[in-house]
């Protein structure tokens, strides 16, 4: 975004904001300012310095009154003002370090609500990855500091769903500097941890019933040429998964991703064994199948995970015993997630 010196937000404000290191200036309206900040608000109240100064300025002077923000980016605080003094036309693509820029300015002047709506928009190019500049962590910071309930909802998911224990362990310093709770990815990777086990529990109730049952033609299985095709089925897909190291799985893994173990389903093998004297019906309709084995795990992994509500988030409800609307019927957040 290029930045014409002076911007002028407003050609009429009573209020010219120095910015940055160089000074850059803004010219805004006071009045506009304070409705989409409490922070600043403030400033412009009575009790400060600024305040004062611009109280007695527009009973003596129509110059506009200036107030110096040294520490501010200028492109971040240009995009800002723009924004709230509906100039939207004038708002061009924003990159995503503008995006980041954006996020610590609103979360310092608490004005996240006067930027969701826009965030919107500027963030649909930016979907997140696991790694890289627009990283699922930094979106869900960024969403987190400009009230974007639904992409803040779309990254908590991701995470969840392409993250192992290690991964948020070493990335954790990416969001060290931002204002989001450290519980929420405490949060996240409790949610991780959840699925997985309900990812177990799925498998053992697929696998075990094969594993312990007796093949009801078990007394012709005295040669080679009898042996129960079926049951070698049931160990053929025991081998592949062992093979995948998707079995046997421990209740709780911090080096596989959910999405991780997903993608190791679609290295099945199918079991080409079939033994026409083995009268076994109970396996007749292949109970146990590659296919089913990736439509029921496959669900379990990546469909049922969900987001965080930032509501619920902001509210102080970030874990699931903390009574998050996300972790229960949705009822609150269909409007944000549907």
């Amino acid at each position: 975004m290029t930045i014409t010196t002076p911007y002028e937000a407003d050609p009429a404000g009573d209020l010219t904001l120095l910015v940055g290191p160089d000074q850059r200036s803004i010219r805004v309206c006071s009045k506009v300012l304070s409705l989409a900040s409490p922070v600043f608000a403030a400033m412009m109240g009575p009790k400060f310095a600024e305040g004062r100064a611009l109280l007695g300025n527009q009973l003596s002077s129509p110059s506009p009154i200036t107030i110096s923000l040294p520490e501010d980016d200028v492109e971040a605080m240009v995009l800002f003002c723009t924004i709230i003094h509906f100039k939207e036309h004038a708002t061009p693509n924003v990159s995503f370090p503008v995006l980041e820029k954006l996020a610590f300015l609103c979360d310092k002047y608490d004005a996240a609500r006067a930027l969701s709506s826009a965030s919107e928009v500027w963030m649909s190019p930016f979907p997140g990855s696991k790694d890289g500049e627009s990283s699922f962590l930094k979106v869900l910071w960024i969403s987190y500091a400009l009230g974007n309930h639904r992409n803040f909802w779309k990254a908590s998911r991701a995470i969840v769903q392409n993250y192992t224990r290690t991964d948020l362990l070493e990335q954790r310093h990416s969001i060290e500097d931002t204002a989001l709770p450290p519980r929420i990815l405490d949060s996240i990777d409790a949610e991780r941890e959840a699925h997985l086990r309900r990812f177990v529990t799925t498998l053992q109730t697929i696998l075990i019933p094969h594993l312990t049952a007796q093949c009801p033609s078990h007394s012709l299985h005295g040669t080679i040429n009898a042996a129960c095709g079926h049951l070698m089925k049931s160990g053929h897909y025991i081998q592949e998964l062992h093979r995948l190291q998707l079995w046997p799985m421990p209740d709780s893994d911090s080096t596989k991703s959910l999405r991780d173990i997903y993608d190791r389903f679609y290295g099945l093998q199918r079991c080409p064994i079939v033994n026409p004297w083995c009268h076994n019906s109970q396996w007749d309709v292949a109970k146990i199948d590659c296919t089913q084995l990736l439509m029921t795990a496959g669900h379990e992994i990546l469909a049922k995970p969900v987001g965080l509500c930032l509501n619920c988030v902001r509210d102080g409800r970030i874990m699931r015993q903390d009574g998050n609307c996300q972790k229960q019927s949705l009822e609150l957040c269909k409007d944000i997630v549907g």
